[in-house]
């Protein structure tokens, strides 16, 4: 087990808001895929788990206002589609 402290602080004056402390632990990790199912249990607990993975369309930025490069096909699309 290890202790978890979780502070709220306010950015403006860095006053401490609220303040936790926790336990936590990570035992087992089990991965369930019955029923066509895909299910991750963590100590005994099923978890929602969801994820969106973001490819840029060019490691270069600057390339990406070649007027070859499709349009409707800009970052901000990308990253909304991700949303």
């Amino acid at each position: 087990m290890y202790d978890f402290e979780v502070k709220l602080i306010k950015l403006l004056d860095s006053k401490q808001i609220d303040m936790k402390n926790v336990s936590f632990g990570i035992r087992t990790v089990k991965l369930d895929q019955t029923n066509n199912k895909f299910t991750v249990h963590v100590n005994g607990y099923p978890i929602y788990c969801k994820g969106a993975n973001y490819v840029p369309p060019d490691m270069f930025y600057p390339r990406t206002t070649n007027p070859n490069y499709k349009p409707g096909n800009t970052y901000k699309k990308l990253l909304d589609d991700a949303v």
